[in-house]
């Protein structure tokens, strides 16, 4: 079944039952052309593939269809299948796999033959009116055919299987990329451990000749997180920054080159990309189909390219169109007339309400395009963007010989503030809250770049101008963001070094400046293999590279992170100073977090943290005396941390913050736990350092919801005090945190539970019991929260709730019958306390209560008597049934007393088991046996005989006249359960089966137990024991 759906519109059933069977997965690929939908193209894991034509606009794309997929031109039904080995032919064979061969390929001539095998995937691409593209993975790797209309599929190329070493091939996946005509091409790769990789070829048109070279393949890296299984499937978003891994039904897993895969969803039955790469429709089976934002950063801020490596697209592979290149505006007619109009405003310094600039620039049409795309965004790129003539010195000179970076910089940050002026408050908030957020991060990046430039004179000042020495950590950072930059402006001048493009691009460098900080702060732990990676030179065993030298350079590297930030933010405050309104704008509601919150940022402070704590031992034993300096620096780097994970929670939607939460979670945890075990030993040493520390973690607990550290803090401290008045404070919706499950007061209940500390949990102060009343309320019906949750209402006075709460508990809680029975027990205890005292009467419920109560301890009484008592209490049924099968008088009459206990609705409920219990009591005497006595007994022995049966004894427990006679009900009448003409009724089979007169007798046994008549009821002094001698057991008379 093909399903169809248009934009907008409801799914329908486009066909059904087509030309088309295979048992392995299913591929589905759409391919348009001119905006026509021409092709739907099935294939599976097997090989197995149709082509359904389908129904098109336009006829000139119905003609082109009709060519290029062989078939005969008219009037053809939509679902005409045609096989793929019939459509796309070659000179001595047909494609692997296919319909029409099913055998192993040749290549066309001139090409070597490829021993290739099955074909994992295909995709098809139109690459102009008259042509097809078509990619297909097999296992040897990747071949490229051109297919022309109508005529004969040509090889272009066939690239090997990436990797190194044995790699097994599963998937392909085509990305698109921003500002180039055809999308690239990710392969999905396992070793022969599972690991799994990511490869992409990106020019799949290097050449359109046969036996034109294939394009390189590019590693994206190793894929943590996710093992290869068999049929895993591969989606890729626009510019190759995120990926979708799935096996269909099973988990969705999020990758983005660089890290660890994490777990979306547990089941996953199939993934669309969006044409743009912008979205990822998903289908899982239960929940229907739903979309993904991708929200991914650019490549430039997640994974450095390969040294040497082509640039993902003729821009440089831009996952914004903030990306575009300086120049490439002008080629537009729009956006060359906003420039112009830009240069001109800036040329006369004019501005400040910015209103006859913005309608000038709107009659442009310039200001259509919305984000990084709007004109007046492009042009803000452009002006920090500038290339300036080659700067003279290099990343080794000091700050005098290369003092003209400063001066860059500094006219670059008046220019754009220029630009602001011009376009005035009014002018800003006429911009779209995604233009104005790439205006204002614009600035704010040049002040971090320039601020970066500060921290770099530092090192230099103090290191001297030795051209032999090697770059600082700073500056390999500084060099390796450079690099970052080099695919997104190299290509507009030559000879442009890394140090140059880093000061020269800060809307690129700047973030890849912290991509590159967290790629450098994990060699800076210390280790020895750390040592050695960051100097080559260094001879094992002399200690050369020691902690306080580690120290020294991670703080180099900390510090201008935490000023290129503090910059950062310093033009921000500048800015809101003067607009505000616009900031404020800028600042909510982004597809993802503004810069200084967002992933790079967050890496390169978490970077410097982790290397710090792995850092803490070497220093307590080789350098104690920087160790609390350490500390304090850790502190620091902390707290810009959560921040910038706080600000990113509070500026993404719901869906990515569910995300960002579950990393601010992990980090928070990981880096201020190290931070209280620091800070504890410093306190405990005696340090001046530790109070302080202890202060400052106190406040980052409260602020970002630290409930563990908080809760270890005060309790080691022995400062029990100080965490209820935390714990009131959370309560009174201040201090809670973000992302934070529960407030502090929920987080202390459930570690003193899970603790074993339930005494102190009940005695908490008052001033928590409602709220631990609440938080009981939520945590289900367990044995040990009911426990918990009725203790505490009798601590708060309330008999009433802690009757319900125990009445619940004695039905679920009870581990035996003598458990359940002193719950019983205390229920009655408590909702005696709840009536009222003194002559007043018992309220209804009260009384239902206690009726309840009794009849629960009839049934524990009934299964104590059966031998059951080590059990949990049994429902009802099977209290029956076990005095069904007890094989004795008695377990057939406490039957009936669990009948009177589980009173009418149970009754009524089964009414089949009631019959059956009244036929197993009379089943239980021999009446013909009874029957045949009456000749040689008195009528008062006969009658005392039959009052004596179980029956007798049954009709006594249920309707007798004597009320004491009678089985505790959970009714006022066990008539209102079970009518006597009911059991009459069911006794009535029993009779059938019997003779006149041992019927008779039987009849007579139940109305006698009605009226409550009993053995001792018929017994006459002069009675002869003789005449039951012939009985070793009276009682044998009762059974058969």
């Amino acid at each position: 079944m093909l399903w169809r759906f248009q934009e907008g519109g409801r799914a329908r059933v486009y066909t059904q039952g087509l030309a088309y069977a295979s048992a392995g997965r299913h591929h589905v690929a759409i391919v348009k052309a001119d905006g026509a939908t021409t092709t739907v193209v099935l294939s599976t894991e097997d090989g197995n593939v149709t082509l359904l034509r389908g129904e098109l606009d336009a006829s000139e794309a119905l003609t082109l269809a009709a060519s290029a997929l062989g078939a005969a031109s008219g009037a053809a039904s939509p679902a005409q299948a045609v096989g793929l080995g019939r459509w796309l032919g070659w000179s001595g064979g047909t494609l692997s796999g296919s319909r029409a061969s099913g055998g192993a390929a040749r290549g066309a001539p001139g090409i070597a033959p490829a021993a290739r095998g099955s074909v994992l995937a295909l995709r098809l691409l139109p690459i102009g009116r008259q042509t097809l593209l078509l990619l297909a993975l097999t296992q040897a790797g990747l071949e490229c055919w051109q297919v022309p209309s109508g005529g004969t599929g040509v090889l272009l190329w066939t690239a090997a299987s990436p990797g190194q070493g044995s790699v097994r091939l599963l998937d392909l996946a085509l990305v698109p990329l921003p500002n180039a005509s055809l999308p690239a091409a990710a392969v999905l790769a396992a070793d022969d451990s599972g690991q799994l990789s990511v490869h992409l070829s990106v020019h799949v048109l290097e050449g359109l000749g046969a036996g034109a070279a294939p394009p390189p393949w590019r590693d994206l890296g190793a894929v943590r997180g996710r093992n290869a299984e068999p049929a895993l499937r591969l989606a890729a978003a626009a510019g190759a920054g995120a990926f979708l891994l799935w096996r269909p039904g099973g988990a969705l897993h999020r990758w983005h080159p660089g890290e660890a895969a994490m777990r979306l969803r547990d089941s996953c039955r199939s993934v669309a990309t969006a044409p743009d790469g912008a979205a990822w429709l998903v289908l899982d089976g239960d929940a229907g189909i739903s979309a993904i934002a991708v929200h991914t950063p650019a490549m430039l801020d997640e994974s450095a390219p390969d040294a040497g490596s082509e640039p993902l697209t003729e821009a440089g592979m831009a996952g914004e169109a903030a990306n575009v290149v300086p120049g490439e505006a002008e080629d537009h007619p729009a956006a060359a007339a906003a420039f112009r109009l830009l240069d001109a405003a800036l040329s006369r310094r004019s501005g400040g309400r910015g209103g006859g600039l913005m309608e000038s620039l709107r009659e442009t049409g310039a200001l259509q395009a919305s984000g990084a795309a709007n004109a007046v965004a492009l042009y803000s790129t452009r002006l920090v963007d500038t290339l300036p003539k080659h700067w003279g010195g290099g990343p080794s000179s000091g700050p005098g010989s290369a003092g003209d970076v400063a001066v860059a910089l500094a006219q670059k940050l008046e220019r754009h503030g220029a630009l602001l002026h011009a376009l005035g408050a009014n002018g800003l908030a006429a911009l779209d809250p995604a233009t104005v957020r790439v205006l204002m991060e614009n600035g704010e990046r040049v002040a971090a770049v320039a601020a970066v430039r500060a921290a770099e004179n530092r090192v230099l000042t103090a290191r001297g101008r030795d051209p032999t020495a090697l770059p600082s950590p700073l500056q390999a950072a500084i060099a390796s963001a450079g690099r970052r930059c080099m695919p997104r402006v190299a290509d507009l001048v030559d000879n442009r070094s890394e140090w140059e493009l880093f000061y020269a691009a800060p809307s690129h460098s700047a973030p890849a400046f912290f991509a590159a900080v967290a790629e450098q702060a994990p060699a800076l732990d210390g280790s020895s293999e750390a040592a050695a990676a960051c100097d080559p030179m260094r001879v094992p065993g002399q200690g050369s590279f020691m902690a306080a030298q580690a120290l020294d350079q991670l703080a180099e590297l900390a510090r201008a992170v935490q000023g290129a930030i503090a910059a950062a933010q310093q033009r921000r405050a500048a800015h809101g100073a003067e607009f505000a309104a616009a900031t404020g704008k800028a600042l909510r509601g982004g597809a993802h977090p503004e810069w200084l919150a967002d992933r790079p940022a967050r890496g390169a402070l978490l970077a410097l943290s982790r290397a710090l704590i792995r850092l803490g031992p070497a220093l307590r034993s080789e350098a104690p005396d920087r160790a609390a300096g350490a500390a304090v620096l850790l502190a620091e780097l902390a707290e810009r941390l959560l921040n910038a994970f706080a600000a990113a929670a509070a500026d993404v939607s719901v869906q990515a913050a569910a995300a960002v939460g579950i990393e601010y979670g992990a980090a928070r945890g990981e880096v201020l736990q190290a931070l209280l075990e620091q800070a504890l030993r410093f306190q405990e040493q005696g340090e001046a350092a530790g109070a302080a520390l202890v202060a400052r973690l106190e406040g980052l607990a409260e602020a970002h919801g630290a409930h563990a550290q908080l809760f270890e803090l005060c309790e080691t401290q022995g400062n029990w005090q100080r965490l209820l008045d935390h714990m009131a404070a959370s309560l009174a919706g201040g201090e809670r945190g973000l992302y934070a499950e529960v407030p502090l007061a929920g987080y202390v209940f459930r570690r003193l539970r899970e603790d074993g500390r339930t005494a102190e949990l009940l005695c908490l102060p008052d001033a928590f019991g409602e709220e631990l009343l609440a938080w009981l309320a939520r945590q289900g019906e367990d044995a040990e929260t009911l426990r918990l949750r009725w203790l505490h209402e009798l601590r708060l006075g309330r008999p009433a709730a802690a009757a319900s709460t125990l009445d619940r508990s004695a039905a679920r809680g009870a581990a035996t019958c003598t458990h359940a029975a002193r719950l019983a027990c205390l229920a009655k205890l408590a909702a005696a306390a709840a009536a009222p005292g003194g002559l007043a009467p018992a309220p209804p419920q009260v009384a239902a209560h206690k009726q309840r109560q009794d009849a629960r301890l009839a049934l524990l009484a009934v299964q104590q008597a059966l031998g059951l008592g080590n059990q949990p209490p049994l429902p009802p049924a099977d209290l029956v049934t076990a005095g069904l099968y007890a094989g004795d008088v008695q377990g057939a009459v406490l039957a009936f007393d669990v009948l009177a206990a589980a009173g009418r609705a149970f009754c009524k409920e089964h009414r089949d088991m009631v019959a059956a219990t009244w036929q197993a009591a009379a089943r239980a005497s021999d009446w013909p046996r009874l029957s045949a006595e009456r000749p040689r007994l008195p009528d008062a022995a006969f009658a005392a005989l039959l009052a004596g049966t179980p029956l007798a004894a049954a009709a006594r427990r249920c309707y007798s006249a004597q009320p004491g006679d009678r089985a505790l009900s959970a009714d006022d009448r066990f008539e209102d359960a079970c009518a006597p003409e009911e059991a009459e009724a069911a006794l009535a089979e029993v009779a059938a089966e019997l003779a006149p007169t041992a019927a008779a007798d039987m009849q007579s046994a139940f109305v006698l137990g009605m009226a409550g008549q009993t053995v001792e009821s018929f017994e006459e002094d002069d009675m002869q024991q003789s005449d039951f001698s012939f009985y070793e057991n009276p009682e044998d008379m009762y059974e058969e």
